[in-house]
């Protein structure tokens, strides 16, 4: 599987009035302009996005990353919201939220800080999210 990396914040441009249209002919899925991040974060704070897109399988998340990142769009995944701090001043490019078929992720291998920890023997609790944290 071809690994696709987020665009580095500082080298995104704002999305044009170009880029929107095409966007629109582009993506049949659901595709919101202007959206209130606060909406979306479990804190309830945050500036607008440009766009936010839900996509709900593995074929449309490819899809839609190659063809924003073949015009230069800058993105950000996000869940559920409950991890996410959106600046005040927003969020210029596209706001991509995984629905569906990424309700449900399972971690089929022990991740590397899981290893590290029963590796060296440390106590060790779960978050929420599954993944360890250090017992202080």
């Amino acid at each position: 599987m071809e690994t696709i990396k987020q665009p580095a914040l500082a080298k995104m441009n704002p999305i044009t009035t170009r880029q929107k249209a095409a966007l629109d002919s582009f993506w049949s899925g659901s595709l919101v302009w202007e959206v209130d991040m606060a909406d979306y974060s479990t804190l309830k704070s945050g500036g607008k996005a440009t766009a936010l897109i839900d996509v709900s399988s593995k074929a449309e998340l490819q899809l839609l990353l190659g063809w924003l990142g073949a015009n230069n769009i800058g993105w950000r995944i996000i869940g559920r919201g409950s991890n996410i701090l959106v600046s005040e001043s927003g969020f210029s490019g596209v706001i991509i939220r995984l629905q569906g078929d990424f309700k449900a992720i399972t971690q089929e291998q022990p991740s590397r800080l899981q290893r590290d920890a029963e590796a060296k023997d440390k106590s060790w609790l779960y978050a929420g999210g599954g993944e360890p944290c250090w017992q202080l």
